[in-house]
Formats: structure tokens, sequence, C-alpha cells
């Protein structure tokens, strides 16, 4: 598998690998799934997780979490090197820590004929795509379409772009970095710990879309970062990205009112909320943890396989006098 290129990989801000898969079970206007995922779909349009989504919302969830292809269970200790995909975003930011992230990559012979999908955010400019793609000619690069989603989405500080990038990636794919597959049932893996425990990052509102999570226990449960994972588009990996892609949406669920990056420190070591909120990291935590039962040795994995290193940004921002997306640079 992957384990060869240990301590080569260097994953940038939200890098997710997946594997491609075409054998399905299940036909309808050319998407494929199960049978039982099929069911599921029309039952969470009935009975939605947190009800608060349009009408035009929810056709986007629809749109989102049907997959192309879907991982069967016997396709799933086979996956191997040639499926291997990597799907990330770059924004103007995090485009130093891309092109480093491409040239570790390219460095690694056996991951030269591995497919890469970049998400652009618009406020990568022509010519610095122009230097990206001289970098990394392999990519693929696709600019990320801000216009279909609503206004909301916009706001990258609350990064509801995340989960909607990474299931339009997943409808294509197999399979979001491959670790002990055969261990897991739910076949969503965070590898990287966070080292604080999901009650201090999580806003308190949160939990208003999850009724069976008690907050006081999220004390105890350390956080993982959401980064770094593994995403088998199986039944079970789609049952949690449509949870994921349903919490962004939902104007209440991923970004609450009132929540913010900004923490306060001191309250960092106490067992209380430190003000600040991770939006798509901690809903996936507990996505995962409602998921899985409360058993979190089923989804967390901290690995040395694969080493985050956080860059400085060494390009210069042009001035612009207007955007229509909302960032504090």
């Amino acid at each position: 598998m992957i384990y060869k290129y240990r301590n080569y990989i260097v994953f940038l801000f939200g890098l997710t690998i997946v594997y491609y898969s075409y054998e399905t079970r299940y036909l309808s206007r050319n998407i494929y799934v199960t049978t039982t995922y099929a069911k599921h779909l029309q039952e969470w349009e009935k009975v939605p997780f947190c009800p608060a989504l349009n009408e035009s919302d929810w056709e986007l969830l629809k749109e989102l979490t049907t997959p192309y292809v879907m991982v069967q269970d016997w396709e799933r200790e086979d996956l191997g090197i040639e499926d291997l995909g990597f799907v990330t975003y770059a924004s103007f930011d995090h485009l130093t820590e891309a092109i480093v992230s491409c040239n570790t990559i390219r460095a690694i012979p056996e991951l030269l004929n591995v497919s890469l999908t970049v998400y652009l955010s618009p406020d990568v400019t022509d010519d610095l795509k122009a230097i990206y793609k001289k970098i990394c000619p392999h990519a693929k690069f696709i600019l990320f379409p801000f216009e279909k989603y609503p206004e909301k989405v916009k706001d990258l500080n609350n990064y509801i772009f995340k989960p909607l990038y990474i299931a339009e990636a997943l409808k294509n794919h197999k399979n979001l970095i491959q670790t002990s597959v055969r261990e897991n049932p739910l076949d969503v893996s965070l590898l990287r710990t966070a080292y604080h425990s999901n009650f201090l990052t999580t806003h308190p509102k949160m939990y208003d879309c999850f009724p069976n999570i008690k907050p006081s226990d999220m004390s105890r449960v350390v956080q993982y970062n959401a980064g770094l994972v593994l995403w088998i588009g199986s039944e079970a990996g789609w049952t949690s990205m449509h949870r994921w892609v349903e919490c962004a949406l939902q104007p209440s669920c991923m970004a609450p009112l009132g929540s913010t990056k900004s923490c306060t420190m001191k309250n960092i070591s106490q067992s209380r909320f430190s003000g600040c909120h991770r939006f798509d990291q901690a809903a996936i935590n507990l996505i995962l943890y409602e998921n899985s039962n409360s058993t979190t040795n089923l989804y967390q994995r901290n690995t040395n396989y694969f080493k985050i290193i956080r860059r400085r940004n060494l390009f210069v921002k042009p001035k612009i006098k207007e955007t229509t997306i909302k960032r504090k640079f």
C-alpha cells in the first residue's frame, strides 16, 4: 500500500487522498450507488438530521452526496497505489504550501502517475496559477464554483466550502488515504490529532444538531485534525459524507451564529469552551463520534506515515478593489 512512502509526503491544509471505483450494483440516471444507500437518501430527505435546509439547498445536498461511483465491500481489501488520487484546495494564503506539497509528491517516482485534482480559490490570480501549473504540470486545476452555492459558502473563514469540494471529488473517486481499512467499518479515518478536546473548540450551539451527544462528554474526547483524512467512497463512507455536507449547508450547524476562529487564551487549558470554533473539523469529529457509537478508536488514527508542514506564504497579494470572496488577509 502506501506505507513505504513514510516521511516523504508533505500534506498541506485540507489535502485528501482518493481511490477510483467503477463497480456498482445500482443504476439510476447514470448514477451508481448501492440500493441501500439509495434508500437512505430518500429516508434522509423525509427526516433530515437538522431541519433548516430550503428547497434549493436540498437539491445541492442530493447532488453532492449521490456518487457516480461507490466502493463495494469486496473491493476494499484490494485498493492499491494504482487506484490512488490526491484532492486539495489552494487559496492565495496557502499557495506556498500547495506548491511545496506538489514538489514533494513529484519527488516520489511511484506517485508521478497518481491523479492530483486542485480546487482553486478565486483569489489565485492567472499569473500565480501559471506558476503553479509550471511547477505541478500533472495536476488538474478546477476553479471552485462558488456561484452555484449559497452566499454563506463564499465566506472562507467558516470553512463551509471544504466538505463541498471534498464531496465533489469523492463523487468521482473510490477513496479520499490508505491506512488500516479493514479495521474501520465507518470507512472514514482522521489521521492526525489536534491535541485538544472536542469540547474546547466546538461552539455550544452546534450540539443542537447533535442531540445524541452530551457536550460534557466531549471534554474527554480528543479532537482530530480535518486536514488529513482517509475517505473511502463506500456506502458507509458516503453516509458520513452526506451528514457532513448537510451540516455545512445548514445555517446553524457548521457555522452557528457567533462562531469565530479567535480563541480566549485563558480558557485553553480549562475544561470549557475556548471561544474559538473549528467549523468543519468540529463537525466531522462529532459525526464520526456519533456514527461509531462513541467508539473513537474506530476512526482515529494518529499515524506517523504522513507529515504536515506549515509554510509562510511567499507571494504578495495584489491590491484588489472588490472581491466576491470574504476573507480576512
